[in-house]
């Protein structure tokens, strides 16, 4: 990567953007200017890679810019906009993840990387099924079905991947195949068991819950990166624990609730870390940080 001489003006731009709306405009009501703050965070960051970085990752930078001025609203409507540009961004991220992965070459040590993959698919497993449980049964059981076996399906590829190939460099012909039905046959278990946990799940809870599996995929995935770019591993998790409490936030918290004093600010500077963090690790992998 190579970048001009605004580079670090855009960045310092940019960092002074998310720390005076963390620390002024937050808790505000939701206003043009107000809005204009927050989207200049990652607006700032996209035009200061833009020309210098894979152009997937520019879009995804401005795309976040995009899902950040809609959110900023607070307002029931521009909800699914947010949502489609967060996960244009989370699906670029991915791709340019997969493509640092294999373009990488030696990866080891591998087991830590399966360690912390596990984790948080025991972590996230854990978080649904709090997430999902009502004191009534469920409506719209088809929806129900779709989002859960998808959600873990597309949760599961990177394990799939990951697994396969590992497995193929020792025995591919007896190996892989079983690998493969086993991860399948899994998937469908979990999903079994959280079809039968999970009890209200609507059209807003379903794009939610797509929305959850791609960013699932998008820190596993963070795993696979060189190690140069531990600083995008550590965002990827910090996007998890955001995007966590900020579901929590829209969908499981009463509006009275004590917690909603702190889950703001929680949600936007675990989000303002894991875009810098995750933009600093591509930066350093690539030689330019």
């Amino acid at each position: 990567m190579h970048f001009g001489v605004l580079f670090w003006p855009l960045v310092a731009l940019s960092v002074a953007a998310a720390a005076l709306f963390g620390l002024v405009f937050e808790k505000r009501k939701p206003s043009f200017l107000r809005a204009g703050v927050k989207t200049v965070f990652m607006g700032a960051l996209a035009l200061a890679f833009a020309g210098g970085a894979p152009l997937p990752f520019v879009i995804a930078l401005a795309a976040a810019a995009l899902g950040d001025f809609f959110l900023a609203f607070d307002k029931p409507w521009v909800l699914p906009l947010g949502m489609l540009a967060f996960l244009a961004m989370q699906l670029l991220y991915m791709v340019c993840f997969f493509a640092m992965w294999m373009f990488s070459g030696d990866n080891a040590p591998l087991y830590p990387r399966y360690v912390m993959m596990i984790a948080i698919v025991a972590i996230v497993a854990a978080y649904l099924i709090w997430f999902w449980r009502e004191p009534r049964p469920g409506r719209n059981p088809l929806l129900a079905i779709g989002a859960v076996v998808g959600a873990f399906a597309i949760g599961a590829a990177p394990l799939v991947i990951a697994g396969a190939g590992y497995l193929a460099t020792i025995d591919p012909d007896v190996l892989e195949p079983k690998i493969n039905w086993l991860l399948v046959g899994a998937v469908w278990v979990l999903s079994a068991g959280f079809i039968w946990l999970r009890r209200d799940l609507g059209l807003v809870k379903l794009a939610g819950m797509i929305y959850a599996a791609v960013i699932v995929q998008m820190g596993l995935l963070s795993f696979w990166l060189p190690w140069t770019a531990w600083p995008a591993m550590l965002g990827a998790l910090l996007f998890l624990i955001s995007d966590g409490v900020l579901s929590a936030e829209l969908f499981r918290l009463s509006p009275e609730a004590p917690a909603r004093k702190i889950t703001g600010p929680v949600v936007w500077w675990t989000y303002a870390s894991a875009q810098l963090l995750i933009a600093w690790g591509l930066a350093r992998s690539a030689g330019m940080a």
